[in-house]
């Protein structure tokens, strides 16, 4: 296979380049688009979908004990290779300028696509913007090669000190482990992908396409925010250019081990709080908030004020009714069948409920507010917490009388509510007792729809594509 090293003009890094790698009938990319749950034929959008492998040299990096911003190296030039999906415009002149980098979750020991293509893969075709997706676990390169192990054969993550040497795991990541493979290898390669979506060299995927703007998203356990708080500081182009200009956090609110060996940062410690030199949002769910069910990180011992001052640009979004797994981003997980031969969990079937909280369209809302925060320097909206009572670990949500939580980023889906939306993705339709007082006829109902659909545009948190289809959603949803 061709294999070409790339100048990306960061640090004397030249990491090589295998690909795109040959798809056939027997042989293609893991969640390839036209093998998702619900299938995408990217030519359908003027898209084109290849894959490649990335090979280079990583530092490994500790941060916990020295009290630092950034982290600092422990073990420098350590040999990776992984692989990363790029999704792109087929012609130069309808890309828009930006890539978004997302690092795939890991959950469920296979690459899945939550916390940006999932729910936005719809926005960010429309927009014309480039998407890339990296396998940054080596848990999931242990599934890859399942799926396939001879396309993935050289992928490694591979632990570089002797036996002897190796400490303990820290159980800091949830899912295998193990002392062969070092997690802290993620950090370098995250910078190098975005560093290599800048480069002007002839190598790069992105060659012939007008790059201006990269952004980092994903939902990961925390590993984005670790980049972001440890990491980010140090990536920094030789132009004096950060490789990223904005992130968009999904979920979890700790950030992650910084190796393999570490532990995870305490919620009182200065450096999980994410203000640095580039505009971050985060966009949590309620399902994230309280440390219950599916994920048991505490995001609301994590939160921060919100700020448009220079070197800190920050929004914390906590959005009311809505959920971590809601149903639409599964329908970018690979098929069942794939899911299987990579021997992970799958999370199907599943039927959409009718009323479910349509979180994509504040996500597709976060990523033009953020790439606008960006380029024109337009702050994005504001919003309260979702409201609470007691303290840690004593907390509760603070419900209306229809059960929905108060505070929190405001949609008609709770404002003008049908159904009581819980922490867990439950849906509780109204009865029709209950929706005949409170909307005495469809057309009322729809008005009010109307209306509080208006305030959301005004304020930018969700886009005029996504507020059409918050009208009509409304005016096919049952009404006595």
């Amino acid at each position: 296979m061709n294999s070409r090293a790339i100048n990306i003009n960061y640090k004397g890094a030249r990491p090589a380049i295998t690909g795109p790698i040959s798809v056939t009938e027997d042989s293609y990319p893991f969640n390839v688009a036209s093998r998702q749950y619900v299938p995408i034929e990217m030519a359908s959008y003027g898209y084109v979908e290849e894959e490649l492998f990335i090979s280079g040299l990583a530092n490994v990096y500790q941060w916990y004990d020295s009290g630092t911003i950034p982290a600092t190296v422990r073990t420098p030039d350590v040999p990776y290779t992984t692989r990363f999906l790029l999704r792109r415009p087929a012609e130069p002149r309808n890309f828009s300028g930006n890539v978004i980098v997302e690092i795939f979750n890991w959950a469920r020991n296979y690459d899945n696509p939550w916390g940006g293509w999932a729910e936005s893969y719809e926005y960010l075709l429309a927009h014309g913007d480039a998407w890339v997706g990296i396998t940054i676990r080596p848990a999931n390169v242990v599934g890859l090669k399942n799926f396939n192990p001879e396309r993935y054969a050289s992928l490694s993550f591979a632990n570089p000190l002797p036996p002897d040497e190796r400490p303990p795991d820290s159980g800091a990541y949830p899912g295998p482990s193990s002392p062969l493979t070092e997690n802290g290898l993620i950090w370098d390669i995250i910078s190098h992908v975005g560093a290599i979506m800048r480069s002007n060299d002839s190598a790069s995927p992105m060659a012939g396409y007008r790059v201006e703007y990269v952004y980092a998203a994903g939902a990961t356990g925390g590993d984005l925010s670790a980049y972001v708080s440890a990491i980010h500081p140090l990536a920094v182009l030789d132009n004096g250019r950060p490789i990223y200009d904005g992130y968009l956090i999904k979920c979890t609110g700790v950030p992650g081990a910084i190796n393999q060996s570490e532990p995870r940062m305490p919620p009182d410690d200065p450096r999980c709080q994410l203000y640095i030199d580039v505009p971050v949002i985060r966009v949590m769910t309620q399902g994230d908030i309280l440390g219950r069910g599916f994920h048991p990180d505490w995001s609301w011992v994590y939160r921060q004020p919100d700020s448009d001052e220079p070197g800190k640009q920050f929004r914390l979004y906590e959005v009311a009714g809505s959920y971590i797994g809601i149903q639409y981003s599964l329908l970018s997980n690979p098929c069942e069948e794939d899911v299987a031969a990579a021997k992970g969990i799958w999370t199907g079937p599943f039927a959409v409920p009718e009323h479910e909280f349509p979180l994509q369209y504040i996500m597709n809302g976060a990523f033009a507010n953020l790439d606008r925060w960006v380029r024109e320097g337009v702050p994005p909206p504001r919003a309260e917490r979702l409201a609470t009572t007691g303290k840690y670990p004593d907390v509760a949500f603070e419900l209306d009388e229809f059960g929905n939580i108060k505070g929190g980023v405001r949609t008609p889906y709770v404002d003008v509510p049908v159904a009581t939306y819980t922490w867990n993705g439950r849906v509780i339709p109204f009865d029709d007792a209950l929706l005949k007082k409170l909307y005495p006829s469809r057309e009322y109902y729809v008005n009010q729809i109307i209306k509080h659909t208006g305030s959301l545009l005004r304020d930018r948190w969700v886009t005029e594509v996504d507020g059409e289809k918050i009208k009509r959603q409304a005016e096919q949803t049952r009404v006595p």
